[in-house]
């Protein structure tokens, strides 16, 4: 079963966080929906436990098949990251080489900070989600990359020794998760800190869980009765989206986005017929590219134009303040001519990704699909292979 709508609910969020880190003073960027549309990560916590419980929540029962999950989501998400982040790599080694050589400097010194080589170390491992740095590191988005995987092999964890994840443990996991995160996010104003991220992800993933359960004990509804749902769900997320501050999205989103995702599971509304539209379908399908690849092609962008603004002995960005935020952005050429800029960069990343997509998530996939397969060969057919023991499996 695919679930359509949901992909294109999928190339939104993508393209929503794309242009929530886009520094350009367009008309579009002082919208309080787009300077908050990072929190469309929330969505995609929700969403993982949602396809990955109706993927795997039933084939989860034995060791084998835990490695053989490991490995499938390692390839799924390690390729691309590490691709990304070589790319930024090599744009630091090229900052470096400008400022020592040329005289220009790009903002922040090259190896340092959030690019410091420490840091990379834990990317490569994806060990940059898990609090161990105070602030995001390298390719920024991909915290949650690092977050997803170990929140995976939990979900694996529990699939192994509880058997298929009923309602009442997806709930009690959830409400655990909620719990830790919201002592920690404490009465904090601004968005949700680094190390709060795995309770934020579990939290996330097992409403997603608990969503899926859910889903498949309600009936198929008709396009009429579906859409008396899913137009004010639209209508309410746009709304908390715009009026609510930080800290209280971080409380709402996994109820707001287990509703969307539980709406729009079944397609069956005048919405879901919408976000079957092919270009939304497209964007769905690359939406991890989308994901990874939107922030180098920022991160060359702002070197560019601050070395230009070096070069020409002019000022092409200025501090600007949102909501208390500084935001050092692009203001040269006005509005118009800035907004005709993001739509060149979504154009860009929506181009880039697309070939990302083909050159190196699928192979790398599909290699990873087969390292699995040969490592952990599927039982045959007749052959039930002999689960891990564990009474609790029995008593639940």
């Amino acid at each position: 079963m695919r679930f359509a709508a949901l992909d294109g609910w999928r190339g939104i969020a993508a393209i929503g966080v794309a242009v929530f880190h886009l520094s350009v003073l367009g008309h579009f960027f002082d919208i309080p929906f787009v300077r908050k549309a990072d929190v469309f990560v929330d969505f995609f916590f929700v969403l993982s436990g949602f396809v990955l419980t109706h993927a795997y929540g039933n084939r989860l029962s034995n060791k084998d098949e835990f490695f053989r999950f490991a490995i499938r989501r390692f390839g799924r998400l390690w390729p691309l990251h590490i691709v990304t982040t070589l790319v930024l790599v090599a744009s630091e080694v090229l900052k470096y080489a400008t400022m020592k050589f040329a005289g220009l400097g790009a903002g922040a010194p090259a190896f340092a900070g959030r690019t410091s080589v420490e840091a990379l170390i834990y990317n490569v491992f994806l060990l940059h989600g898990l609090g161990f740095f105070p602030d995001f590191t390298w390719n920024l988005p991909s915290w949650s990359i690092s977050t997803e995987f170990y929140v995976y092999a939990a979900f694996a964890s529990i699939c192994v020794a509880f058997g298929r994840p009923s309602v009442v443990i997806a709930g009690v996991a959830a409400a655990l998760a909620a719990a830790v995160f919201y002592i920690l996010i404490g009465q904090r104003a601004g968005p949700p800190p680094l190390y709060t991220a795995v309770p934020r992800c579990m939290c996330e993933f097992f409403v997603g869980v608990f969503v899926y359960r859910l889903f498949r004990m309600t009936p198929p509804l008709g396009i009429r009765v579906a859409s008396w749902f899913e137009i004010p769900i639209v209508i309410v997320m746009v709304v908390l989206l715009s009026v609510s501050s930080r800290s209280q999205l971080a409380l709402v989103s996994p109820i707001l986005f287990g509703a969307v995702v539980f709406v729009f599971a079944g397609g069956g509304g005048i919405v879901s017929r919408g976000l079957m539209w092919r270009p939304l379908q497209s964007m769905g399908e690359i939406s991890y590219s989308i994901y990874l690849v939107h922030f180098v092609v920022l991160t060359i962008f702002n070197a560019l134009t601050r070395a230009l603004e070096q070069k020409l002995h002019m000022p092409l960005r200025a501090q600007f303040v949102h909501d208390g935020a500084p935001f050092d952005v692009l203001t040269v050429g006005g509005p118009w001519f800035l907004d005709l800029v993001a739509v060149g960069y979504l154009v860009i990343v929506i181009f880039v990704s697309r070939h990302t997509y083909n050159l190196i998530e699928v192979p790398a996939r599909d290699f990873f699909n087969n390292v699995a397969a040969n490592m952990f060969p599927v039982a045959p057919a007749g052959s039930a292979e002999k689960p891990i023991p564990c009474g609790l499996r029995d008593a639940l």
